[in-house]
This record gives C-alpha cells, sequence and structure tokens, in this order.
C-alpha cells in the first residue's frame, strides 16, 4: 500500500479522511471516483451508509472497507443515525488488528485499526466526535478517550476526525478556541476538547492543516470561523481533518 518512489520522488502513501454523511450508495460511488481519480490509498471515513460501502470501494479501487461495528462498537438498539459508523478502506491486506474505544458513551463513534503498510506497520483512526448540543460532556469525554488512545500507541499514526469543532480555527494554535474549551463555565472545571483539537494539545501528534501552512509560508493569515453551514449541512472550514506522526508521515 503506497506509491512507488522514483527518482524525483520519494516513497509516499495517500491518506484521505471524509465525511460521508450518510450518502447512499449512488452518491457514495461518485465520491469513490473522485477519491481514484486522486489515487488515494487508505480512506479514513466517518457517517458511513451501512448499505455503501462496497459501492464506495468499488468506485474507488480499493479492496477492503472495515468499519466500527465490525470491530465489535455494539449495534444493537442504536437508531438510525447512530448506524452510521465510521471505516476505514485501503488497497492489499486488510488490517492486522482493529478495535474501538470501550467504555466510552458511544463506542461506535471511533474505530482504530493497525495496518501492514510497505512503509512499515502503522495505526490509523477515524474518529467522529458527537455534538456537543446533543450530547453535552459525552463530547469531551469521547474525546478525552481519543487523547487516552493515542498515548497508548507507539510508532506511526494518523487520525482522521471530523471533530465537530473547533469553534474558532486559528493559524496559531494556541489561539484556537473550541466549543468546549477548558475554563468554559458548563465544564465546571473539566478539562475540555482543546486538550485533543485546540491549542493545549496533549497528544503527540500534529495537525495536517497547520503542517500545510508551515510549509506554505504567507503573510499573515486570518482565523477561520466555523459556525456557518455550506450546502449539504456540512461547515466551510476544515471540521474533518488530518493529524499525523511522526511529522513526515503526511
Amino acid at each position: 500500500m503506497r506509491r512507488p518512489a522514483t527518482a524525483c520522488t520519494p516513497m509516499t502513501l495517500r491518506v484521505a479522511t471524509w465525511n460521508l454523511n450518510n450518502r447512499g450508495p449512488p452518491q457514495a460511488a461518485e465520491l469513490g471516483e473522485l477519491l481514484r481519480l486522486q489515487g488515494v490509498d487508505l480512506l479514513l471515513a466517518q457517517e458511513l451508509n451501512p448499505k455503501a460501502g462496497e459501492a464506495l470501494i468499488r468506485a474507488a479501487g480499493l479492496d477492503w472497507i472495515v468499519t466500527a461495528f465490525d470491530a465489535g462498537a455494539p449495534a444493537e438498539g442504536l437508531g438510525a443515525g447512530r448506524r452510521r459508523a465510521p471505516a476505514i478502506a485501503g488497497h492489499g491486506r486488510p488490517p492486522l488488528v482493529t478495535g474501538v474505544l470501550p467504555g466510552t458513551p458511544l463506542p461506535e463513534r471511533m474505530f482504530h485499526a493497525r495496518i501492514a503498510t510497505d512503509l512499515g506497520a502503522m495505526d490509523f483512526a477515524a474518529y467522529h466526535a458527537p455534538p456537543g448540543v446533543n450530547w453535552g460532556l459525552a463530547k469531551v469525554r469521547q474525546a478525552h478517550a481519543l487523547r487516552d488512545w493515542i498515548d497508548g500507541t507507539e510508532g506511526p499514526v494518523i487520525v482522521g476526525a471530523d471533530a465537530n469543532t473547533p469553534l474558532v480555527d486559528h493559524p496559531d494554535p494556541h489561539q484556537a478556541r473550541t466549543h468546549w474549551h477548558t475554563g468554559v463555565r458548563r465544564l465546571d472545571g473539566m478539562t475540555g476538547d482543546d486538550v485533543v483539537f485546540g491549542g493545549a494539545l496533549e497528544h503527540r501528534l500534529r495537525d495536517a492543516y497547520r503542517r500545510w501552512l508551515e510549509r506554505h509560508p504567507g503573510p499573515g493569515r486570518d482565523p477561520i470561523p466555523t459556525s456557518g453551514r455550506a450546502a449539504g449541512g456540512h461547515p466551510p472550514n476544515r471540521q474533518t481533518s488530518g493529524q499525523c506522526w511522526p511529522p513526515s508521515t503526511l
């Protein structure tokens, strides 16, 4: 699972993250065609329609897809909205090990896998944060569980997340503000989700967006407000984003 090196380009692994927004098979196939054209090797997805996985990977030219429910997340008794699972799809051999976050309010919202690539074995995760307006502190507890999982890994890690945050995505990470930022009154002294997605990070990953800024220096950049909604119900921002370690991975 890699792009071969040439005299001019290093060996690469192209990873995409995307919230599929419960799209059915026809729309999932359209997205799969886009992934194929972009040469994506591995997809970290959120909100996969259970009926759309095969159409997605056929169009994308990928070999397999595994969901949080395949990895053991309990599905019994869940409504249709909670059956939109995180999933990972890729080329070649399927994952060596898969898992979810047990003991969390919504274990089906995070799926992780250890995958053997030609760059070596690596850990990947697809994460979908519950919206705080519906789930309140569960959103923060889920983020803390993700942080703890990251801390328990060794070696390269890539996380593709729809974090349903931040409120303000500033180029300077210390000025970014999440909706459940440490210090807000409703947390009642509890640490917020900014330790995972804001400016007070307590994990070893690097944000792909800010890595891009580092590689493309320019004049002062404006903060990115993320409260607006775009067509299709998705914010015009990077709420679906990637984080990785080591820095050379993405």
